[in-house]
């Protein structure tokens, strides 16, 4: 197996000073462009979706679908959790408009997940993981009420949601005794997980670190928890993984991301590392930011 960099350095470049005054204004010679800020991302509005579905009880488990144009028929589905460290005062809305233009731009059918979250009742360990298997199975049920394929279904998220994504491809393996273990009825046959937080034991010291007391429980628990619900301490995952950094994100730093590709290269599994000079955290969940066609093609990219 390898590990492939795909930075396109000179692309990017040419992409990031063209887009410089749509992060925020042109930035003098030489420096670097603006990031957008957490601020930025949870004010954005709402971008509804075509269909919505409830996946389980209660109100933070349902999923929206964005369907893309009209074409070829059943649709190959991405499954996308959304970021915000897990806290329940992050939501799904602000990234109505990512999956939006996602499906739009790769005609593929865009599911983004809602679900119980830290600070909210049932949120956190274990809730927070039986969500996310939850919703994943759901894809099993929605191809009876809409055009997807049970086939193929890419596992996706972004920060947060990232970790998500990648333990979902991990939790098949956890043993039949794990309160995170539940019946898979949909396993992943890919990752694209955007600035993942997909070490836990690096998380501490990050602006999420303050969640993981409710997402894994005290400390006198958490080495235990851990080892069932880090991506890093369930290698291999056995299906093939997209990661995407930008190389100034302050809150999945890149550092964090290439220590996890090189440890699940040399467990096995086939790991393909997208770096995005210039892009911070929220540029990776932006259509029409420098990142955006880099984000746009990992999603293209099949095996």
């Amino acid at each position: 197996m390898t590990l492939h960099f795909a930075t396109k350095l000179a692309a990017i470049a040419i992409l990031t000073l063209a887009g410089a005054s749509a992060l925020g204004g042109s930035a003098p010679p030489g420096a670097e462009p603006p990031l957008l800020g957490t601020k930025d991302y949870v004010a954005r509005a709402a971008v509804p979706a075509d269909q919505r579905f409830e996946y389980g009880a209660g109100p933070s488990r349902f999923a929206d679908l964005y369907l893309p144009p009209k074409g070829v028929r059943p649709l190959r589905t991405v499954v996308f959790f959304h970021g915000g460290c897990w806290r329940s005062e992050y939501g799904l809305d602000p990234v109505g408009g990512f999956c939006r233009a996602l499906a739009d731009a790769t005609g593929l059918a865009v599911l983004s997940v809602e679900y119980r979250r830290v600070g909210e009742d049932g949120g956190g360990w274990p809730g927070t993981f039986l969500d996310a298997g939850a919703a994943l199975d759901f894809v099993d049920e929605l191809a009876t009420k809409a055009a997807l394929s049970r086939e193929r279904v890419t596992v996706s998220g972004h920060s947060a949601g990232a970790h998500l994504a990648l333990w979902l491809a991990a939790r098949a393996g956890l043993p039949p005794s794990d309160p995170l273990r539940s019946p898979v009825r949909v396993r992943p046959s890919r990752v694209v997980a955007l600035a993942p937080l997909a070490d836990l034991l690096d998380v501490p010291g990050t602006p999420c670190g303050g969640a993981l007391d409710g997402l894994l429980g005290p400390l006198s628990l958490r080495d235990l928890r851990v080892r069932s619900a880090s991506p890093a301490a369930r290698l291999p995952l056995g299906v093939t993984q997209v990661l995407v950094a930008g190389t100034r994100d302050r809150i999945a730093p890149i550092a964090s991301v290439k220590r996890y590709a090189g440890k699940a290269l040399g467990a096995g599994d086939r790991v393909t590392l997208v770096e995005i000079p210039s892009a911070g955290h929220f540029e990776l969940v932006t259509p029409g930011s420098p990142a955006w066609p880099s984000v746009v093609e990992a999603f293209r990219d099949e095996d």
